[in-house]
């Protein structure tokens, strides 16, 4: 099955102290095992980077030290989907369209990822939030198990 994780699963995967590390470390290693196809967007790639070096985790997590999970454990087992200039356009211009504000942008860049990528799931903790943006997909989105 194609699967899309949202960095929150990501993040949640990596981080053993995380709340919902439990949740999130079982589905990527089925992805790691090749129970399921998994993506994310390559702008996903620079959210995990940009959260993974600015939230005080404890301990701290250094520049050198998130690339190197990133290129060890993420890059080989999540596919990254790229997004082209008319796909960029049309999420802000949705964005804009439906007057949602700040990260919702964002939000609808992974949706217009995972729709670009053909995934029958999309796993996210803001289950609510990304089925407001694209309710045409809404029975994809869940949160994991």
């Amino acid at each position: 099955m194609k699967i899309y994780v949202d960095t929150n699963i990501v993040i949640a995967s990596i981080v053993d102290t995380h709340i919902h590390h439990d949740r999130c470390k079982p589905l990527m290693d089925s992805v790691a095992a090749g129970k399921h196809h998994g993506f994310i967007s390559a702008h996903g790639l620079t959210e995990i980077y940009s959260v993974m070096t600015r939230t005080p985790f404890s301990p701290r997590f250094r520049p050198t030290d998130v690339w190197q999970i990133l290129s060890d454990d993420i890059l080989p087992v999540l596919e990254l989907v790229a997004l082209n200039n008319s796909d960029y356009r049309n999420v802000v211009q949705q964005c804009a369209s439906l007057g949602f504000v700040s990260g919702r942008v964002h939000d609808l860049a992974h949706l217009r990822a995972a729709e670009k990528a053909l995934c029958q799931r999309i796993y996210t903790f803001d289950v609510r939030g990304f089925q407001a943006l694209a309710p045409h997909l809404s029975g994809r989105i869940v949160m994991p198990q």
